[in-house]
């Protein structure tokens, strides 16, 4: 019996040859084709990956072998290596090969050979192009072609543009590296971004809902008050320069509109808030501050904040002012929200379905630190004021010292606050201040304020030259004005007794104003149609009330025998329940001397 030993079966593959093709009769070169990739092709690579060569060889007596080589940057060969076969010794056969190719241009070599030893070769260069990845993050679009995962050429500036979705806004883009990019972190926050391919190059555009809502746009107002910490270590001095109005209307695309009035400036103030509440002053800059350059006077620079969270209704910021780079003063922006619309009728009692006339006065008060009662108007400015149905207090203002009357306006905020700012003086004075409105009790104002500011500068003038460059400090108080109906007949002022032909049944009292001796009363009778009449009668003074507007004006006689005008406003309610006014003393000779006095009107 034969033992038998298991053996594992073997493989080998076998070329069967014509036998012509090794005769020297065969000198027929083969023939090559490289079909993959093609001739200057831009072939996509992933960073360390592998790309096929594919061709075909033919020869008439048989393909024996393909083998290619990559010949480097500095052009120094490598080895020929085997491409593999798909019909090894036909007389056609396709070829492959894989190779790892560099980025960029890339060159090699491929040759095919007979069994007799002929060959042809080719070379082929190609350049790699490397992967882009672009993500979304939220709703929006890229431009087209860019997102996901595409191949593009390193070194090679491209140029995205980034679309938000519905109610959404573009919030920036984030890249995982930007060295040899040249993309700059402004360049991220900008919609449309030009950049140099980098291999391994990640780019994310991100998209968020549209936090610019009907809950966070809309009119901001607010006064540009002194620093009290900046420029250190004692704060900015109070003064017409540093003390201003904001104005500003933001839309719910974040762009706004508006002006700051300062230092006998409008400037204008045209921007967009970016999504963290910047504001930046220049589509293409993104600069977060408005520069305007002064001659003579330091430039003024303006930075300005938004509250994002959804009805804060706030809005802060700084205003700056630097001569050759050194701060000179700084002022802050502290702004409400407008509340009040046509359509938000938030309170009948304030904002309702007419508009509201009201009286102020601006009394003159002590000061300090003390300033001579000589230098400073001691009669009372006084007011008109109406509140909208939107909102808007609207008032016209004669103050104590002889000025044209001046207007202000600007729109109550949800607190019911407002600031109060007009530019005097040809632009060279001003009054600013905050005030509040309600609907108080019959012992109370209804409109408030304390501490508002007053600058008047050094001018020529008969009153008061030297002015109050450094500001004086004035109040003001106020009631809603009311007409009483035709029947019973009333005066529009307030608390009167019966007319009473002997004693009267009010008290006219001119006091200040070089007025000597002082004060000067006069017992006079308001009837209930509003005329005014001395008791007993005697020539001076007049008095005529406006009935319409609670305005009132008369003349007198002075103690320098001068007969001056004065003005006035009536207040209904309140601690200040009565007239008040002032008047001017003479205006000739001009000597830089003249006063203003004070007038008040009381019921017995």
């Amino acid at each position: 019996m034969i033992d038998r030993e298991y053996c594992a079966p073997s493989v080998a593959h076998v070329t069967i040859i014509d036998p012509s093709a090794t005769l020297p009769t065969n000198v027929t070169a083969p023939a090559l084709t490289l079909t993959t990739p093609a001739l200057n092709a831009h072939v996509g690579v992933n960073i360390g990956g592998s790309t096929n060569l594919i061709g075909t060889a033919t020869d008439a007596k048989g393909v024996e072998k393909v083998e290619f080589k990559v010949l480097t940057a500095g052009g120094t060969p490598t080895a020929f290596a085997l491409a593999t076969l798909g019909t090894p010794g036909g007389t056609s056969t396709t070829f492959t090969a894989p190779i790892t190719p560099v980025t960029g241009l890339n060159t090699v070599e491929v040759k095919v050979t007979d069994y007799k030893g002929n060959t042809k070769s080719l070379t082929r260069v190609f350049k790699v192009t490397r992967p882009l990845h672009v993500i979304l993050a939220g709703t929006g679009t890229v431009s087209t072609g860019f997102a996901g995962t595409t191949f593009r050429e390193v070194g090679k500036p491209l140029t995205i543009a980034a679309t938000p979705g519905k109610d959404q806004v573009f919030d920036g883009w984030t890249v995982n590296n930007t060295a040899g990019t040249a993309i700059t972190p402004l360049m991220l926050e900008l919609p449309k971004l030009t950049f140099t391919f980098t291999e391994g190059l990640e780019l994310t555009a991100k998209f968020i809902p549209n936090p610019f809502t009907l809950a966070l746009v809309g009119t901001f107002n607010s006064l540009a008050l002194p620093s009290t910490t900046l420029p250190a270590p004692s704060g900015t001095t109070p003064g017409v320069a540093n003390v201003g109005l904001l104005n500003l209307v933001l839309d719910t695309k974040g762009s706004f509109t508006g002006s700051l009035k300062i230092d006998g400036v409008s400037l204008s103030t045209p921007g967009f808030f970016d999504n963290a509440g910047v504001a930046r002053f220049s589509v293409t800059t993104r600069a977060t501050t408005l520069l305007l350059k002064r001659t003579g006077k330091p430039d003024i620079e303006l930075a300005l904040f938004l509250n994002m969270t959804p009805g804060s209704g706030k809005l802060s910021g700084t205003v700056t002012q630097k001569l050759l780079s050194v701060v000179q003063a700084v002022s802050d922006i502290d702004a409400d929200r407008a509340h009040y619309s046509t359509a938000n009728k938030v309170s009948a009692n304030l904002a309702g379905t007419a508009t509201k006339p009201y009286t102020l006065v601006f009394p003159s008060k002590t000061q300090s630190p003390a300033k001579a009662l000589n230098l400073f108007p001691q009669g009372d400015g006084y007011a008109t004021m109406s509140v909208n149905v939107n909102g808007t207090v609207s008032l016209t203002i004669s103050l104590a010292d002889g000025t044209a009357p001046i207007t202000a306006s600007a729109p109550l905020s949800k607190l019911n606050l407002w600031p109060i700012f007009a530019q005097l003086y040809t632009l060279k004075g001003s009054i600013a201040g905050m005030a509040a409105l309600s609907d108080a009790v019959g012992t109370t104002e209804d409109v408030i304020g304390t501490n508002l500011q007053w600058f008047r500068p050094i001018k020529t003038a008969q009153w008061y030259p030297n002015g109050w460059p450094a500001g004086i400090s004035i109040d003001v108080n106020g009631a809603r004005y009311v007409v009483p109906p035709a029947t019973p007949a009333t005066s529009v002022f307030p608390g009167l007794l019966a007319v009473n032909a002997t004693t009267g049944n009010a008290t006219l009292t001119f006091t200040g104003g070089l007025l000597n001796p002082l004060p000067l009363p006069y017992n006079i009778n308001i009837s209930t149609a509003n005329l005014v009449t001395n008791a007993p009668v005697v020539a001076s003074p007049t008095m005529l009330i406006d009935k319409a507007t609670g305005k009132l004006t008369g003349t007198f006689t002075h103690s320098d025998l001068t007969k001056p005008a004065y003005k006035g406003v009536i207040i209904q309610k309140g601690t200040r329940k009565g007239i008040w006014g002032y008047f001017m003393s003479r205006a000739t000779p001009v000597n830089g001397l003249g006063e203003s006095g004070k007038v008040q009107v009381l019921a017995k």
